[in-house]
């Protein structure tokens, strides 16, 4: 991991001026949700979001925000969030670059180039084994990062055109008590795919407490027979827009499907939504 380079690189800065830290008090992190609201504008989601790595997240400290200072001012930082991957079922301990932000004011001075190099420091001697970041394509090329796949790919269709089917399934909100099987559910699902994020007790558990994933809240409910669930599926809303969103489902049969889709038309017709939108699911924090 070539850290030095960048850090090098950065050292036309004014050092007397120009400090690098982590965050330690509750001030500097009211300093640094206003510079991530100014860099960010003031889309909720994205403070919610770093709220809750302050604040919920099991894995993550203070030392996980890196910022750096201009005469004791927050002008730019970035987070290391510890997630796991598997790539062909090998577990990976994965480090997941996030919020990067610097202040217009003081972009093109080296100050994201000797954030990140602190940021390869510490992912290099807390032993993890990839660094990733989903940002623009090919800018992060510059920091030693090659751009792999696009993102947010969805599929609509207006609630409409979905039928109604009967039913004797329930559907009804996921409970703690719902994680043991839900995981297992999960696993199955995540079997499929060559690249996976995989979900320990302790996301579930943070996720289930905050009714957070990544950025977005969500509700989630599980679809049982006789007692044993069949599937869970995770959705949100997006009220402008009037949609309907189905953030996270696992492999289900036909039946179930059928009732998982009636059931979405009547809540999307019940808030006023008129689309359903399925994301591609890609992250989980």
């Amino acid at each position: 991991m070539q850290y030095d380079a960048y850090i090098k690189e950065s050292q036309f800065l004014p050092q007397e001026d120009f400090t690098f830290a982590h965050l330690e008090t509750e001030n500097e992190i009211r300093e640094y949700l206003k510079l991530m609201r100014k860099v960010f504008g003031d889309d909720p989601a994205v403070e919610l979001m770093i709220k809750k790595f302050l604040y919920a997240h099991p894995k993550m400290m203070l030392k996980n925000h890196f910022v750096m200072k201009h005469r004791k001012k927050i002008v730019a930082g970035l987070i290391l969030i510890p997630v796991n991957w598997s790539v062909e079922d090998i577990p990976l301990k994965t480090a997941e670059m996030g919020c990067v932000a610097t202040l217009e004011e003081y972009r093109n001075q080296g100050l994201m180039r000797r954030l990140i190099g602190e940021y390869h420091r510490q992912v290099d001697a807390e032993g993890y084994d990839l660094s990733v970041i989903e940002g623009i394509p090919y800018f992060y090329h510059q920091f030693g990062y090659s751009y792999a796949l696009a993102l947010n790919e969805e599929t609509a269709i207006p609630l409409q055109r979905i039928r109604r089917s009967a039913s004797k399934l329930k559907i009804r909100p996921f409970t703690f008590d719902d994680i043991a099987e839900a995981a297992e559910l999960l696993e199955q699902t995540q079997k499929k795919f060559l690249v996976h994020c995989s979900r320990d007790k302790q996301i579930w558990r943070m996720q289930q407490e905050t009714g957070i994933a990544c950025e977005y809240q969500f509700e989630s409910f599980a679809i049982e027979e006789h007692g044993k669930m069949l599937a869970y599926f995770r959705i949100n809303q997006k009220p402008e827009e009037k949609k309907l969103i189905l953030r996270e489902v696992t492999d289900a049969s036909q039946a179930v499907n059928n009732a998982i889709l009636s059931f979405l038309k009547n809540y999307g017709r019940k808030h006023g939504l008129d689309t359903l939108v399925s994301q591609t699911s890609y992250h989980d924090s």
